[in-house]
């Protein structure tokens, strides 16, 4: 029997075809990074794209053939032809999810849909109901599986190297979009050639069944709806992917609280700054910034504080920067910074001192001034890459830190050598305390009326293994600065306390005096002292602690009265060192538990030259009595300051005068406990 074509419905089976190819091509390409709700959505919505797509080019090329024969569709028949072509695309789509490429991978991929293809087409076939049945010829049949596996295959493969491009191309989608197209409609015509009408034939299901202009209309109408619809939600999804993928990459190169780049992005923007500058005559400045005392400002106002006053400095930052220029925050108050194209070292000083000036001011939602500290390296003199100028600028910031804080420097070598000693000292400090390379000397407190021994302060010392006996000033601010302070006054409260003991279990009972730093000043310190005491088996009454008003301002308020009144609650004295040299003396007086106050040596050694000093003492002796507070002298060294805190009501004094810090074994022999030698050595 002839056949005809209609070739305007050939080419309409094709673009059909095609256009749920590139539907489910989309969805391939997405499946392995979705979750796994979200591969359920694109399982659904490709395989049901491909599987429309197949059966309408089957139907409307059923359409576009022309044999002057009569037919129907059996129903039930044409509505199972779609499933072979769906389960098929799922099958492709679960192998395509698969995150390791085995082989074989797109051959079994294109089998999988070349046999839905062909499998849709015969079914769709057998639902004409043609009696005769339908004749086949051999070859023309195998060519159309084939030609359906082949062409799946090839598009399959496009598909796979799409996929592992960074940004696949339209042409390149359309092209294996096309491909698949080819390899459904080619299957369809091949096997349409390979299909043999008997003379007289009759479809069983004309008139009973479905009419086949208006189901092949339908079907085309309803997969041209169905295609759009999912390349809409598709182009929809990829577009918020691509959003949320902006924002991830944004958050992952950003620091969160401040919007400034973080670490990451710094670096990789100071790499592409050294090559351009490397072409150049110009410098690049890298300033390492670090703010001074912000930690003490977040314990005394809070996080939320410290917060607002970090997103003001980068405000403020990038107010004292070019728009060129670029700002990072690394971590906590350390933010990093870099200008290019400097002229001269002296161009890089000025912005250093810029940004100085723009973090003194009191503006922002903070409304709080900042004092900072910033080390400069500079390109190409001081290295020729990133970290070797981001070590720099650190060296220098730590030279500008030493130098006072609240100023810049530049990086040089003697820099480096003094701070890499500085470094080194560090190291040998930490393991001075793990191995009990310190030590503690002790200087009496005595009775100024009857020149007893009533009390005694603890004063560490550092025996360094080369350098001999080490006074604090050589090694305590350099603890501070590494906030090592909690460590080193756990120490020397633990060692303290169990000579106090022994002191005491000897009948000579002293209240030792400890000084406490501020970084010291938290709950953790009142587990240290109820430890060491507990150890020792010191009474809590003979245990004093120091603390100067500057650090209960530096410590925090809030953290401070906790701690103290705990302390307190221990049974354990506090006093106030450096008592007048300070802030707030009398709040602390008042909401305090003190116990006594210490005057500061120069007043002490003024108060014989200067009036004014010698009334400042007779008053905090006086305010003392009134507030039913001990008072202890500092820096008594003549007998004529002795003389003038006896007669200003002073019971209590410490100095050269009586005598220097000792240690323990001459300290032992002072107060006359050399009975026990084995037990004060």
């Amino acid at each position: 029997m002839t056949q005809h074509y209609n070739l305007w419905l050939v080419a309409l089976s094709l673009a059909v075809g095609s256009l749920a190819s590139y539907a489910m091509l989309e969805v391939a390409l997405r499946v392995r990074d979705a979750s796994v709700r979200g591969f359920r959505y694109w399982l659904i919505g490709g395989s049901t794209a491909l599987g429309f797509g197949v059966w309408s080019t089957h139907f409307i090329g059923m359409l576009a053939h022309s044999v002057h024969l009569p037919v129907g569709y059996d129903f039930a028949l044409t509505l199972l032809s779609i499933v072979p072509a769906i389960v098929a695309a799922a099958l492709t789509l679960c192998l395509f999810r698969r995150r390791v490429d085995l082989p074989g991978l797109v051959l079994l991929g294109g089998l999988s849909i070349g046999v839905g293809i062909a499998s849709m087409h015969y079914v769709g076939m057998a639902a004409l109901k043609m009696s005769p049945s339908l004749q086949y010829d051999p070859m023309l049949f195998a060519l159309s599986w084939l030609i359906a596996i082949a062409a799946a295959t090839v598009s399959l493969a496009m598909g796979k190297r799409l996929r592992g491009s960074d940004r696949p191309t339209l042409a390149k989608k359309l092209a294996a979009a096309l491909m698949l197209g080819l390899a459904i409609a080619g299957m369809h015509y091949t096997g349409m050639a390979a299909t043999s009408f008997a003379p007289g034939s009759v479809s069983l299901a004309l008139g009973v069944g479905l009419d086949k202009t208006a189901l092949a209309v339908g079907l085309g109408l309803v997969t041209l709806l169905v295609v759009i619809l999912l390349i809409v939600i598709f182009d929809a999804r990829i577009a918020a992917e691509r959003m949320v993928a902006r924002e991830l990459k944004h958050m992952a190169l950003h620091d969160q609280l401040t919007g400034l780049a973080n670490r990451e992005l710094f670096h990789e923007q100071l790499c592409s700054a050294l090559h351009r500058t490397s072409r150049q005559t110009t410098l690049l400045a890298v300033l390492a910034i670090n703010l001074d005392g912000f930690k003490e400002i977040n314990d005394l106002f809070g996080h939320k504080v410290g917060d607002r006053l970090l997103v003001d400095v980068a405000r403020r930052l990038k107010r004292g920067l070019r728009r060129e220029d670029l700002v990072a925050r690394l971590s906590g108050d350390q933010f990093i910074a870099m200008a290019a194209d400097m002229a001269s070292p002296g161009q890089a000083a000025f912005v250093a001192q810029r940004l100085l000036d723009e973090l003194n001011r009191a503006e922002g939602e903070s409304g709080i001034a900042v004092r900072a500290s910033i080390g400069i390296s500079l390109y190409p003199q001081d290295g020729n890459t990133a970290g070797e100028l981001l070590k720099q600028a650190d060296f220098a910031l730590y030279r500008a830190k030493a130098d006072g804080k609240g100023c810049h420097h530049f990086y040089n070598a003697t820099v480096e050598h003094a701070v890499r000693a500085q470094q080194q000292r560090l190291e040998e400090l930490k393991l001075a305390i793990a191995r009990d390379e310190l030590t503690v000397f002790y200087q009496p407190q005595v009775n100024t009326s009857t020149r007893a021994v009533v009390g005694v302060e603890a004063l560490v010392r550092w025996r360094h293994p080369i350098e001999g006996m080490l006074a604090p000033g050589a090694f305590i601010p350099l603890a501070e600065g590494a906030r090592m302070m909690p460590l080193l006054d756990a120490w020397v409260i633990r060692k303290a306390c169990t000579d106090a003991a022994q002191w005491s279990t000897l009948g000579i009972p002293l209240r030792i005096g400890i000084n406490v730093s501020a970084q010291s000043i938290d709950l953790d310190l009142v587990a240290v002292v109820a430890d060491a005491l507990q150890q020792s088996g010191l009474p809590a009454e003979l245990l004093e602690l120091e603390i100067t008003e500057t650090g209960l301002l530096t410590a925090g308020e809030k953290i401070a009265s906790k701690a103290l009144h705990q302390l307190s609650g221990l049974g354990v004295q506090l006093s106030i060192d450096d008592f007048g040299t300070g802030y707030g003396s009398l709040t602390y007086l008042s909401t305090l538990p003190i116990d006594a106050i210490k005057i500061d040596r120069q007043f002490v050694q003024a108060a014989l030259q200067e009036r004014p000093a010698a009334a400042i003492v007779a008053s905090l002796i006086d305010l003392a009595r009134n507030l039913d507070l001990r008072v202890v002298s500092e820096g008594v060294e003549t007998a004529a300051q002795l003389d003038f805190l006896l007669s200003s009501g002073c019971d209590v004094a410490q100095g050269y005068w009586f005598s220097r810090p000792l240690p323990l074994r001459e300290f032992g022999h002072f107060i006359g406990a050399e009975s026990a030698p084995e037990v004060i050595l």
